[in-house]
Parts: C-alpha cells; structure tokens; sequence
C-alpha cells in the first residue's frame, strides 16, 4: 500500500520535499502585490500553507489556516496575493483578506519579514517554514521585524539574522533573482526596484519604460525587453517595465508607446 501511494506520488509530480520549491518571488509596495511561484518540475497543492508576517510594530501575525486551501500551483504557476484586496479576480489572484487570519500592516519599503510556511505547522520551527525574506530601508535591522528570523536561519532559508535586503524610502519592491530553486536565501538573491532616475518623461502607466535608465527608450531598451520576454520574474533593466515580476505584453506596449522619448 505504501509502495502504491508513494508511486501514485509521484505519477502526479508531487512529494515530500517539493513544498520549499514555492517562493515568494516579488514584493510589488507600489501595488501592493505579493507573487510566489512553484519553482518546481511537478505540480504543488498549497493546503495548509501559511504566511507570517512581521514588522516594527506587529509579530506573528498568520493568515488563515485553510486560506490556500484547493489552489494548486502548476510547475512555473504563480499565484498574487494582493495585500490591498483590490483582486480583479482570476484563478492567480486572491485577496488578503480571502486568506483570513492577520498581517503585519502597511506593507511597504521599511522594516517588513514574511515567511510562507508549510504544513504540519509549527511556527517555531524553521524546518516547516518554506520561504522566507525580510527588508529594510538601508538594510537596518529591526529587532522587533526579525521575530521569526532565527527560525529561518535555523531552518536553512535565510543566511543571518543580520542580513535585510536593503530598499529605499522610495523603493518600489524587490523581486528574487534566483529563480533556480535553491532553498537558502539571503540579500544578494534580490534585486530592489526603484523608480526611473531620468525624469517622468520616461514614466508610463504603473513603472517606467527606460529599462535600462540611459534617459531615453530606444532600441537597447526593446532589446532587453524581447532578450527577456516571457521571463516569469525579471528585473527592470530586463524589460520588466511595470514592476511585476514578468517580461510580457504590457511591458511591450509600454515600451512601445515611449519609444523616442527622451527622458533628460
């Protein structure tokens, strides 16, 4: 019986071990969207998966227990939490508050940890926790943030409790550049986002179109958008012009709509 369960298990590209191929992938503070994608070769249910939230001021703070119940992410799937329950819908994007439970608010730039857990559960445990990152402006620590960090460390996730990916007061997010699967994390496997130095003449609806910020759009940057395109999270400077994590269809008609422009 145990042999049959075990190679049904794996017919359907799922089994023990797979569940830390799900990582947060992009932090969106200008949108308020938070992605995490299945990194893995086979598909991976999220029953019981958990998200833990902390910030200078609130601790362990937990979404619903069966919040992720019956999602299930295909290999390559992502799934957008939008922290601002503004989802327009669709089977990739659910609301926080459809999540249940609490979240440490606002979420923005400073001082901010979120750990993506996995069942069975427990909280105080890093070898349950699947994913895990935590930022600050200028990379300060917060001892009040890092709440949960020595868990991540001590579950093989994150590098040092003194290690925070460091944004700006102006950073529009950060997304993960190690899209390889590697399960231990730290600063350097992201990349923050900023808004376009070279003026708004370059800015388009939700980013900027100057990919790579040498204050015009013009064939370099089309070229690192189609180098890159169908990338599921690339940085600006690979075409991703609105900040979401992909190189795609609108990043392409912004691109396209600024094309010439000069952005001194």
């Amino acid at each position: 019986m145990l042999a049959g369960a075990m190679i049904a298990a794996f017919a359907l590209n799922v089994g023990v071990g797979t569940e830390r191929l799900v990582q947060i992938t992009d932090i969106d503070f200008a949108t308020g969207e938070i992605t995490i994608t299945n990194l893995g070769p086979g598909s991976q249910p999220l029953d019981g998966f958990r998200f833990c939230s902390n910030d200078n001021n609130e601790v362990a703070r937990y979404s619903g227990a069966a919040g992720l119940n019956g999602i299930t992410l295909a290999p390559g799937g992502s799934l957008i939490i939008h922290f601002n329950n503004d989802s327009p819908g669709g089977a990739d994007r659910i609301d926080r508050l459809t999540l249940g439970g609490t979240w440490a608010t606002p979420l923005g730039p400073d001082a901010y940890a979120l750990g993506l857990y996995f069942p069975p559960i427990s909280f105080g445990n890093g070898a349950t926790m699947g994913d895990f990152v935590q930022w600050s402006i200028g990379g300060v620590p917060d001892l009040n943030a890092d709440f949960r960090t020595d868990e991540a460390v001590n579950g093989g996730v994150w590098t040092d409790l003194a290690d925070w990916v460091p944004t700006t007061s102006t950073s529009l997010g950060i997304t993960l550049n190690d899209l390889a699967g590697n399960e231990l994390h730290g600063p350097t496997d992201y990349t923050v986002n900023e808004p376009g130095g070279c003026g708004p003449e370059c800015d388009v609806i939700g980013g900027d179109a100057d990919v790579d910020d040498d204050c015009d759009v013009d064939i370099s940057d089309l070229a690192n958008l189609l180098a890159n395109f169908g990338s599921a999270a690339a940085s600006h400077n690979d075409g991703d012009t609105d900040f979401d994590g992909d190189v795609d269809l609108t990043d392409l008609a912004n691109i396209l709509g600024a094309f010439g422009v000069a952005c001194p």
